[in-house]
């Protein structure tokens, strides 16, 4: 039976999912509104998602009944185009729940598309290539109203069209889901055990990502 804090702390939860999911999408859907009919290319694109999110999160913060959302990114464009070839990620999202007594850390590895370009054979392959190092890995697609974030094995399919995969999901909804962990690889989570920014280099380096976000719940003292 759950006690009335365990109800409350659930409640607590929920509420600053909810209010997070909608953060990241409000931030998504202006930057994909400022740049779906210009020649910016995918890189610059997420650089700006990733910045606008970690933006918004530290100038309003999210804090419900005593639960608190950080975040902190690392954008590093200038990384060599091969390192992506070979993982087919050019991002990195680290999911951290630091408030539980036992603190989880998990990964997802992402590509990013427009919805409007084409190159589906080596969007593919990227989607292969990532998933022979992690079984949490999605395609974000950048539309005139936001982002919509499939798995990656769903763009595997020959046939497979944005519009009919009944897996896709909003960005803050993929985000938000991810800390509730019913996302993300633990396989592929970043080392707990030392500080952030050295955790969030060493899984840069070991993926070979060119960008991070990271995000975690932490109790607010």
């Amino acid at each position: 039976m759950t006690t009335t804090t365990e109800g409350l702390f659930e409640e607590s939860e929920e509420e600053l999912l909810l209010e997070l999911a909608l953060a990241i999408d409000e931030e998504a859907i202006i930057v994909c509104g400022r740049h779906y009919k210009s020649y910016a290319q995918e890189p610059p694109v997420t650089s700006r998602i990733i910045q606008a999110i970690e933006t918004r999160l530290r100038h309003h913060p999210i804090v419900v009944g005593g639960l608190r959302v950080e975040v902190a990114s690392v954008d590093m464009p200038d990384r060599r185009n091969d390192m992506e070839r070979l993982t087919g990620a050019d991002l990195y999202i680290a999911l951290v729940r630091r408030d539980k007594e036992l603190p989880v850390s998990k990964g997802m590895l992402i590509q990013a598309k427009w919805d409007k370009s084409g190159g589906k054979n080596r969007m593919r392959q990227q989607a292969l290539n990532m998933g022979l190092l992690s079984n949490d890995a999605y395609v974000w697609f950048y539309g005139a109203t936001g982002v919509t974030c499939v798995p990656a094995l769903a763009v595997l399919k020959p046939y497979a069209r944005l519009d009919h995969l009944s897996s896709r999901m909003t960005l803050g909804e993929l985000l938000s889901d991810g800390l509730r962990c019913n996302r993300g690889d633990p396989k592929i989570g970043i080392d707990l055990t030392i500080p952030m920014p050295e955790a969030m280099n060493m899984v840069l380096d070991s993926l070979r990502a060119k960008a991070l976000l990271g995000l975690q719940i932490v109790r607010d003292d």
